[in-house]
């Protein structure tokens, strides 16, 4: 889907989290090929938007990392993702609520937890497992995002010891946070599991890859 007003008119409608995905990585694509589509920000699409009210067709959290901007990777312009972003895309209670805000209340029917390789915030865990005296040096609040990360990292050196993963300690325990912030999202909000009990809503782990510039989702749980 090339033409954006078309895009925009197709969105109106109710999706399919299947097809939620189908435009993510269609947009994927084409930040890949470095054909980005044409974006619509004129006032009159501003007043659209104002009048109207958002209607995005997917929620993505995110890390806020400087080089994963969600809407140029997946090549989508205003009013078309609800994107949250929090270090190592970790979940807690106050984005937790606004990912529910978004399936409930706007019908957003994919939610995705979108991390990235080389993670700084998974590689300050791994740096940190073994220290304990990480509070007084990182202070208080750069120590909660490393104990969030820390049983991810736990699950990665079981799965390497078990020879379940070839990858580096790092890249298995950044794939491992995105997994577990994503079953996260189900176990702890009845809101979310709600509509993803009744096939209203899908949440998926995705990763992208500075080199290639490609996001690639997870196929369910597994990569």
């Amino acid at each position: 889907m090339n033409n954006n007003e078309s895009s925009h008119s197709f969105r109106q409608e109710k999706i399919t989290a299947s097809q939620a995905r189908a435009l993510l990585e269609e947009g994927n694509r084409r930040f890949v090929e470095g054909k980005m589509a044409a974006k619509d920000i004129s006032m009159t699409r501003r007043q659209e938007l104002s009048q109207k009210g958002q209607k995005p067709f997917a929620a993505i959290l995110g890390c806020p990392d400087s080089r994963v901007p969600p809407e140029i990777l997946f090549d989508q312009g205003l009013g078309d993702l609800f994107v949250i972003r929090t270090a190592g895309n970790i979940v807690d209670a106050i984005n937790l609520g606004s990912l529910e805000y978004a399936a409930a209340n706007l019908d957003v029917p994919l939610l995705v937890v979108l991390g990235h390789e080389n993670c700084g915030a998974v590689k300050v865990a791994l740096q940190e497992a073994k220290a304990p005296d990480r509070t007084a040096r990182l202070g208080a609040n750069l120590t909660a995002i490393v104990d969030k990360i820390q049983p991810s990292l736990e699950k990665a050196i079981e799965r390497i010891r078990a020879g379940e993963d070839k990858s580096s300690l790092l890249e298995c325990a950044v794939d491992e946070n995105i997994k577990t912030v994503a079953e996260e999202l189900v176990l702890r909000s009845p809101a979310i599991a709600g509509k993803v009990n009744r096939g209203e809503a899908e949440v998926l782990g995705a990763k992208y890859y500075f080199h290639s510039g490609a996001v690639v989702f997870f196929a369910g749980q597994d990569r």
